[in-house]
């Protein structure tokens, strides 16, 4: 999924819409997944504009950092990775949390320095720091006295 850091589009309300009737769905009908069956995971993304960068925050939880990919190609920033895979030893009678490989990205406008990202992942938390661009931050022009 490529999202924008823009107003949101009809499309992005029908994948929001989209998730909320399978999260209904799954409320009305609790009685697991045949086996078999998967279910996906999409992680939740938060960001926050701050003056001086972007902060986003990705739930990740049961995800190894070392299962984790932050990569940029242009101004698109991508996080991939991998939540529980499938346990093939043992006979699943119920499976009600998601897994499976996964894959999010943002398109961001060109004032955030994509090539000074900072990533950290702490209690299921991965928080990426990308600061804005040197020519896009706020400064103060001196004004000369004559």
């Amino acid at each position: 999924m490529l999202y924008a850091l823009t107003e949101a589009s009809p499309l992005d309300r029908f994948w929001d819409f989209r998730r909320e009737f399978d999260r209904l769905f799954d409320e009305a009908f609790p009685f697991g997944r045949p086996e078999g069956s998967s279910t996906s995971f999409t992680p939740a993304f938060d960001w926050q504009e701050q003056d001086d960068g972007l902060s986003l925050r990705v739930e990740v939880p049961g995800v190894e950092p070392d299962k984790l990919n932050v990569s940029v190609t242009g101004h698109v920033l991508t996080v991939e990775g991998e939540r529980w895979s499938k346990n093939d030893e043992h006979s699943v009678h119920r499976n009600e949390r998601s897994f499976g490989k996964f894959s999010k990205s943002l398109h961001l406008p060109e004032q955030y320095d994509l090539a000074a990202v900072e990533a950290k992942h702490e209690n299921g938390i991965l928080t990426l720091r990308i600061p804005k661009s040197a020519a896009a931050k706020p400064r103060n022009i001196r004004i000369e006295a004559r």
